[in-house]
């Protein structure tokens, strides 16, 4: 399993499995925003979630790269319909860490 590094090199085991450890993660973390066409809205009423760019944090297990790309070339491409001879990379957007409850109401 990957493991996360904070900004301040604190081990963060994953998954998170306690209330302590969550709010560890959470006081590096800041308040993620939504949209709403061009809107950018904090409202916890709809997304009660934490936010980490990749600047401040680094997974650090070893097999975390292969893994990735294994799920790129056995998964992704296979199931878009992607010639294996095409590069697909991907690369850390930010962390999302959401309250119990704190996902998308979807009516």
């Amino acid at each position: 399993m990957p493991s996360l590094t904070t900004c301040e090199y604190k081990p963060i085991a994953l998954p998170i499995l306690c209330k302590e450890q969550a709010n560890e993660l959470i006081s590096h973390c800041s308040k993620a925003p939504y949209g709403r066409g061009e809107q950018t809205i904090y409202d916890d009423n709809v997304r009660n979630t934490w936010q980490l760019s990749p600047s401040q944090f680094r997974v650090s297990n070893k097999k975390w790269d292969q893994m990735i790309d294994n799920l790129i070339n056995d998964e992704l491409k296979p199931g878009f319909g992607i010639n294996e001879h095409v590069e697909v990379k991907c690369s850390l957007y930010k962390l999302l860490l959401y309250e119990e409850g704190g996902h998308f109401e979807f009516l």
